[in-house]
């Protein structure tokens, strides 16, 4: 069963690790902060830090943040391997846009070498916009 909390300070030992065995077997450039106590810990008081767990099992993590009255950005979503692919992502946004009612619009900036996550984003209906940030794309989805 898999379940989602808001992360407590407990949690972010665990979330560093799972992070880096996520980012370590990828060929892709590695988020900032993925590999620090600290930038984590700073997530818990700066916006909404939530892990994800399967049958108990802590298995990944995601950030959001909310940036205006109706406007929330999804980041760091990151799961482990061997539970990618059975649906994790795709509940986990289902669980957002439940927990969060009053966004409209999701924001996702991913790099285009994240081509796993951004074929993920397109097939949850969130579309690529023209807005980019050095060198991520932002990806947008109206909910309402």
């Amino acid at each position: 069963m898999i379940n989602f909390e808001k992360a407590m300070p407990e949690d972010i030992t665990n979330i560093v690790s799972i992070s880096k065995q996520v980012f370590s077997k990828t060929d892709i450039e590695i988020p900032e902060g993925s590999n620090d106590y600290e930038w984590f810990l700073h997530r818990l008081t700066s916006g909404y830090l939530f892990k994800i767990t399967y049958n108990g099992l802590l298995i990944g993590s995601f950030l959001v943040f909310q940036i205006g009255l109706h406007n929330f950005q999804l980041d760091r979503l990151f799961i482990l391997e061997e539970y990618q692919n059975i649906g994790v992502g795709k509940k986990t946004l289902s669980y957002l846009f439940k927990r969060f009612p009053e966004a409209k619009v999701w924001y996702v900036d991913a790099n285009p070498s994240w081509k796993q996550y951004v074929y993920f984003l397109q097939k949850s209906g969130f579309f690529e916009s023209t807005c980019r940030e050095k060198d991520k794309i932002r990806y947008i989805k109206l909910t309402k």
